[in-house]
């Protein structure tokens, strides 16, 4: 499962495994086995290192924070982390969503807060 969050975060934020391993300091071999799941158990040392660069907290690569069983939910969660969006944006398109029923764009929630 860390593979596969590491590979989706990654691929969200456009980078190679390539650029991955120049940012991480971690080589592309062991990116490589981390994603497709050869490479099991890294070490904090190492999620601390994917977590900065891919902008998620080392408990969301643990799993530590997931409790959702259904795989394509999660899929749509861990694209919108690995994309930027935040909780609180996501709760605020939630509730506006549930009131209206119209979508909220990230440009019209950061449009709100500056007004």
């Amino acid at each position: 499962m860390i593979g596969k969050k590491i590979a989706t975060c990654r691929e969200n934020r456009g980078l190679s495994i390539r650029e991955l391993s120049r940012r991480s300091g971690l080589s592309t071999v062991y990116i490589k086995g981390l994603e497709n799941g050869t490479v099991t158990n890294p070490a904090e040392a190492v999620l601390k290192k994917l977590a900065r660069v891919l902008y998620v907290d080392t408990d969301f690569l643990e799993n530590k924070e997931n409790t959702l069983e259904d795989e394509e939910w999660q899929h749509v969660i861990y694209e919108s982390m690995c994309s930027g969006v935040t909780k609180e944006e996501l709760r605020e398109f939630i509730e506006h969503y549930k009131k209206t029923g119209e979508k909220l764009t990230r440009k019209s929630s950061q449009e709100k807060k500056r007004g």
